[in-house]
């Protein structure tokens, strides 16, 4: 399961689990901090956006890798949550939003598209993507 698991959730869920008890269910505990992370980070979105980098960057000279690397961080942003939500069946908007602010720290970390503007240093990103990663788990309700 890819959705958060809250306390507010699982009693939500209690009176759906008690109805589709038979066998007795595996009881279900709120995410802790770590788990929450890992849920957190659309590492499925990030890859592909690695693995198209990857190919504009082999397109070298001959590819207008700029106007590229803003398409595909573009399309993999719209991605995120739509991958979210139908494949792995989130459906908090909050995990939704947080994970595809996500997706951006990450990108912006790796450099990518925001290379090609004049204010961005790597260090921005180096900085950010741990801080981001640390607080986030903490701001999602128990």
């Amino acid at each position: 399961m890819r959705e958060i698991v809250t306390e507010k959730k699982l009693r939500e869920m209690q009176p759906k689990m008690r109805a589709a008890d038979v066998g007795g269910p595996t009881p279900q505990v709120p995410d802790e901090y770590l788990s929450k992370v890992l849920k957190l980070i659309p590492a499925e979105v990030v890859s592909l956006y690695i693995a198209l980098a990857g190919i504009i960057v082999v397109g070298g000279q001959a590819v207008n890798g700029e106007a590229l690397f803003w398409f595909i961080f573009v399309v993999c942003l719209i991605g995120t949550p739509l991958y979210l939500m139908k494949i792995t069946k989130v459906g908090d908007l909050l995990q939704l939003g947080i994970s595809t602010i996500a997706f951006v720290v990450w990108v912006f970390a790796l450099g990518g598209p925001f290379a090609t503007v004049s204010w961005y240093q790597p260090i921005y990103g180096a900085l950010l993507l741990p801080i981001f990663t640390f607080f986030v788990p903490m701001i999602l309700p128990k």
